[in-house]
């Protein structure tokens, strides 16, 4: 058992045990005793000298290391176990856990468990497309990764936007955990309406964004299941109090709304979506445009569920007047001629714009400009080509570029990184995700799949060979064009790709998109998928949902009935 007695750690479940129904020869704890000072796990020193220390660690790296003897002879098997586990730092604790899971009936029953969870999570939302390897992905591996996000978080940690993200994606299979993760959530949210970055430790941070995602997530939630009453539940505010969920949202637009700078836009404080924008807004002064745009989104949600849902004209009316305010500034101080700008520093310099020698064009403004609406006719046509002409790349969407070089006061971290790595000038895959919906948006199906196959892991272009990408888990980013080592993975897992990649098949491809009343088929079919099946259950419902694509449009069938239109009702 390795324990830390410590008031630092980041959470109580910080010790961990491993255990063995065998007999022990030998142990140690150290990863220096086991691998020796030159050895790697490849060629460690305690096999090839064929002896443990049998000495514990201290305040070093941790191993769990246990010599178990066994002879057999020719066809015999033996079948030791060995537990690993995470516990509080109480030895009760883990000698309960030991005692409860070592037992081989347990295991078993626990390996059935298992397997049924997860044959029911393959089965309530089941895309069928020409392409094989996309199917594993939305039907199994990106479900699982979704799942293990919105379960364990970032490097153990819970980001505030993160999870709110994790949650939107896993609600057409596991609704439950979803509804859990709003409300832990929105638990740290300020009364005044602010969020801060995350927490597992508590990230203090006040990243502009965290607020735009609580309305999209609460109203995906709504429309999937139809638990209305899920409004009116109570949740802590972290600072002191509480409020309905309701509460909450309003809360985080009236906050945003309110929280302005001289054009009009919302003050960036410590970042938006793009964590390295650390310095645009510091001192107060800086605004960022994609927050803005998040929330004029959101905004437009709740002028919707207050007019159809909660008949509320005046909240309806409020939200509305906002929204205008908001798109305005938007429409009048976030376009730069040819794409958005991503906002304005303290100094009121303008970053992502064509003024700039370095991080001239950001790529989130342009796709949510498009997904989201704001970008119409000519501004729509800018943006889409600002996206494939100047921040396309064969790894995937750019987040910016061209990248920076050195260090700009005006934006901050980002500058500092190496050109090609984290968000300076990389084919980030969340970003790329956003892309992919507002190809969808704006009828370019077979750029969409393109774009997807770019960033999916172990595609005929990024074999997990030379990307080092898992081939059954989305990756965070590839280095960029501007690194010596472009198309490689650095940071798998630990991204919110999953749910946008998940969503922009099912929701957006396949275009099942739940409503409050019925569900919408509005398909953007790649031209190599004549058609698509999809079986998703919705409302208690299993619908079997045939498209075809005809000289016309889609011929569409659900549950073997000719659909007329593009909406079902539950």
């Amino acid at each position: 058992m390795s324990w830390n007695p410590s008031d630092e750690i980041p959470h109580d479940r910080y010790s961990a045990f491993v255990a063995t129904d065998a007999p022990v020869e030998q142990w140690c704890g150290g990863a220096r005793d086991f691998l020796g000072p030159y050895g790697t796990p490849a060629n460690p020193k305690s096999l090839i000298d064929g002896a443990l220390s049998c000495r514990e660690a201290w305040c070093e790296q941790l191993a769990g290391c246990l010599a178990i003897p066994l002879t057999l002879e020719a066809g015999e098997t033996a079948n030791p176990t060995v537990l690993l586990g995470s516990i509080t730092t109480k030895k009760e604790e883990c000698e309960r856990l030991i005692t409860k899971v070592m037992p081989a009936e347990y295991r078993a029953t626990a390996w059935k468990r298992l397997r049924r969870e997860k044959t029911a999570m393959i089965a309530k939302s089941v895309v069928k497309t020409p392409d094989e390897q996309i199917n594993r992905l939305v039907n199994v591996w990106s479900k699982q990764q979704i799942q293990l996000c919105a379960e364990f978080g970032r490097d153990g940690a819970r980001g505030f936007r993160d999870t709110l993200q994790d949650a939107w994606g896993i609600f057409a299979f596991n609704p439950k955990l979803g509804r859990a993760k709003i409300l832990e959530t929105l638990a740290h949210q300020h009364k005044s309406g602010q969020a801060i970055r995350g927490w597992m430790p508590l990230q203090m941070h006040n990243y502009s964004d965290g607020p735009t995602w609580i309305a999209p997530t609460v109203v995906a939630y709504l429309k999937e299941t139809g638990d209305f009453k899920f409004l009116n539940v109570k949740a802590p505010y972290l600072d002191g109090g509480e409020g309905t969920v309701l509460e909450h949202m309003l809360q985080s637009v009236r906050h945003l709304s309110d929280d302005t700078g001289v054009h009009g836009l919302v003050l960036a404080h410590d970042g938006d979506w793009n964590d390295s924008l650390n310095w645009m807004g510091r001192d107060g002064k800086g605004e960022s445009v994609w927050t803005s745009m998040s929330l004029f989104h959101s905004l437009n949600l709740l002028e919707d569920l207050f007019l159809r849902v909660l008949d509320k004209p005046e909240l309806a009316q409020e939200m509305a007047d906002r929204a205008k305010t908001i798109e305005a500034a938007i429409q009048e101080h976030g376009w730069d001629g040819k794409w958005y700008l991503a906002g304005y520093s303290d100094a009121g310099e303008k970053v992502g714009s064509h003024e700039n020698t370095e991080g001239q064009t950001f790529l989130n403004t342009q796709t949510w400009a498009v997904l989201i609406g704001l970008a119409t006719g000519d501004r729509k046509t800018a943006c889409l080509a600002a996206i494939d002409e100047i921040l396309e790349s064969e790894h995937g969407s750019l987040t910016l570029t061209p990248a920076y070089t050195k260090r700009d006061e005006n934006v901050g971290r980002v500058s500092m990184l190496l050109p090609g790595m984290y968000e300076n000038g990389t084919p980030y895959c969340h970003g790329t995700a956003f892309k992919i919906v507002a190809d969808c948006f704006a009828d370019r199906a077979d750029i969409a799949l393109s774009s997807y196959r770019k960033v999916m892991p172990d595609s005929a272009d990024h074999p997990s060979a030379v990307s080092g990408c898992e081939p059954y888990a989305f990756t965070n980013q590839y280095f960029g064009p501007d690194n010596g080592r472009a198309g490689e993975s650095i940071t798998g897992w630990i991204t919110g790709t999953a749910g946008w990649m998940y969503r922009a098949v099912l929701e957006y491809m396949a275009g099942i998109q739940p409503d409050y009343e019925g569900f919408h088929i509005l398909p953007s079919l790649p031209t190599e998928w004549p058609s698509v099946e999809v079986e998703r259950i919705l409302r208690g419902k299993r619908y079997h949902i045939l498209i075809r694509r005809d000289d016309k449009g889609y011929d569409v069938e659900v549950n073997g009935v000719k659909v007329p239109g593009t909406f079902v009702s539950y």
